[in-house]
């Protein structure tokens, strides 16, 4: 009894404090994206437009994220029965997010990034092969 209990304590306060990092974090994704809007990016080998470049770099951002415990067990009891597993893809969309405005932020002063690509990655734990965290990778070249 008393471990159900505790289980059920764990689910209300990774419930209640995941949902409060995930609004924080999305409100500053959306200050952050405010801040880099001029910054133009495209999957594209050139910015239309852009006809004289005097100098090009690599720039990359990363994130590594990880669900609380109610998206865990919310996946766990989705991943039974099948279905799509929503509460993932919020994680993944916030990666993502953050994995470009990482790398739109170290290539500061650039007009644009082009060829841009995002690889992920999730990273299991164990032996459950349930996700442990998400790894995103943004990557392009600034164009200046």
């Amino acid at each position: 009894m008393g471990e159900i209990v505790l289980f059920s304590a764990l689910i209300v306060v990774g419930y209640i404090s995941g949902s409060h990092i995930e609004k924080k974090h999305f409100k500053a994704l959306k200050r952050r994206e405010w801040l880099t809007r001029e910054m133009r990016v495209s999957t594209q080998d050139e910015l239309y437009g852009e006809r004289f470049i005097s100098k090009s770099k690599m720039v990359v951002g990363s994130v590594v994220i990880s669900p609380d415990y109610f998206k865990v067990a919310y996946a766990s009891v989705v991943n039974m029965f099948g279905g799509n597993i929503s509460v993932y893809e919020a994680l993944m969309h916030r990666a993502k997010r953050e994995a470009v405005l990482r790398m739109k932020e170290s290539a500061k002063g650039a007009k644009g990034i082009v060829c841009m690509r995002i690889e992920t990655s999730s990273l299991s734990q164990n032996a459950t092969r349930q996700i442990g965290s998400v790894a995103v990778v943004a990557y392009g070249t600034a164009i200046y």
